[in-house]
């Protein structure tokens, strides 16, 4: 066995003390060096019985290697259960991410802050949530009823072609006059709402109001949605409230309104005066900032919001949907039909595939550019909360900025701690964007 240079060090050392303590002639130095070299490699072999304490790897030359850690897996936190009441809560609702429906994936918790542009490239959605196309490509005749009513057909319209005027000279509401105003809308017909502008300042932002489904004869044009137009207002938008066609004191030319698409028409042609007359010094909406409009829209107010967004995505900043339809006709007016009964009935829950995907703004969700803020009640009997957790799903998938937000047993339309909430809400997502 070869001996090491580490061994034959310590030999010599051994052997220089041997010659203190056992001098010997220059005759027996051979014997005196054999001698301290076994001596050496007993001494060595005893060291390193001692452990890594007398003699490491580092003090032979070789290099360390550390003993990998042990890693332990933290355990999952169980999710917190907490019980609905039966009565709505007296306090604000806290935010909670919405509950897994049985069809649905679970709902994102809600970040705070704005969401970010995208920087990766959009996600496809999943295809559980994907609409699905019709099964067959026979279809009867097309109903005329249907024609001029697809998105397509919507987008490559003129809009704001006729006049726009304020037909009272206001009600003074302290810090915000209220005016009636009254414009055209297809085929001339006029449609009216009612206006807030704050009493000082300009280029003030503009937000539509539009409220959900009244029973015509009975709607009134200072309708339930009021008070969102009036808070909006006292934090500084020039606030318009709508009143569709077939809503006193319009008129009733087409009570049917097919897909209810000519609502949105209505708003369409309003936006555009907007956004004209704003660039006019001396006309009625020379305060408002034509390029910076917010939308809220309430139950069918939510449904029509979705749809002009998706025919002028570019026109608007941010739009709240607030226990809104869906962006799927086919689900809509299954729906309607259900909640009418016997005593109507609405083609539209059996419309062609082809028309649904045609006229429905979920089969053009890519083309929204404005941040969404969805908010729902989970105690809603009349639009199905999980129609809002889907459509949160969808945009989440595509990365598009979008806010949720659920308020535990509360109805379709909010009241007390939950509405001031809301309305605390729109406000903070509007000035957000």
């Amino acid at each position: 066995m070869a001996i090491s240079y580490y061994s034959l060090f310590v030999s010599l050392k051994i052997d220089f003390f041997l010659s203190i303590l056992c001098p010997m002639s220059d005759s027996n130095l051979p014997g005196r060096i054999i001698l301290a070299v076994l001596a050496g490699s007993i001494l060595i072999t005893i060291l390193a019985g001692c452990g890594p304490s007398l003699i490491s790897a580092e003090t032979v030359g070789r290099p360390v290697v550390d003993q990998l850690p042990t890693f332990v897996p933290v355990a999952q936190l169980p999710p917190t259960l907490t019980s609905i009441p039966t009565q709505p809560p007296a306090v604000p609702p806290t935010l909670t991410p919405w509950a897994t429906p049985t069809i649905l994936p679970t709902r994102p918790t809600f970040t705070p802050q704005p969401t970010a542009a995208p920087t990766q490239p959009a996600t496809a959605i999943p295809a559980a949530l994907q609409p699905q196309p019709a099964a067959t490509m026979t279809y009867p005749p097309l109903d005329p009823d249907y024609i001029g009513r697809s998105i397509e057909s919507l987008t490559n319209r003129n809009y704001g072609t006729g006049a726009f005027t304020l037909i009272d000279s206001g009600v003074d509401r302290g810090s915000y006059m209220r005016y009636t105003f009254a414009y055209n809308s297809d085929n001339g017909e006029v449609v009216e709402g009612f206006l807030n502008v704050p009493k000082e300042g300009s280029r003030f932002p503009v937000a539509l109001v539009l409220h959900g489904y009244v029973d015509p004869q009975k709607y009134r044009m200072i309708a339930y949605t009021s008070k969102y137009a009036d808070a909006l207002v006292e934090a500084g938008y020039m606030t318009f409230h709508p009143s569709y066609r077939n809503h006193p004191p319009n008129g009733d030319s087409d009570p049917y309104n097919t897909f209810r698409v000519d609502y949105a028409v209505d708003v369409l042609h309003l936006v555009a005066y907007i956004q004209k007359m704003s660039q006019d010094p001396t006309g009625p909406l020379r305060r408002a900032d034509g390029d910076n409009i917010h939308v809220m829209g309430h139950s069918m107010g939510g449904g029509i919001a979705q749809r002009v967004m998706t025919v002028r995505p570019e026109a608007f900043k941010a739009v709240v949907l607030y226990g809104s339809m869906s962006g799927d006709e086919r689900r809509n007016y299954v729906k309607i039909q259900e909640w009418a009964g016997e005593r109507f009935w609405f083609k539209e829950a059996g419309a062609p595939q082809q028309i649904i995907e045609a006229v429905s703004p979920l089969y053009f969700i890519e083309r929204w550019q404005a941040p969404v803020a969805i908010h729902h009640g989970s105690g809603d009997t009349v639009v199905p909360p999980e129609w809002s957790a889907e459509l949160c799903e969808i945009l989440t998938a595509l990365r598009h900025p979008v806010e949720c937000y659920d308020y535990v047993n509360y109805p379709h339309t909010f009241y007390g701690a939950a509405e001031e909430l809301f309305i605390e809400r729109m406000i903070r997502f509007f000035e957000a964007y």
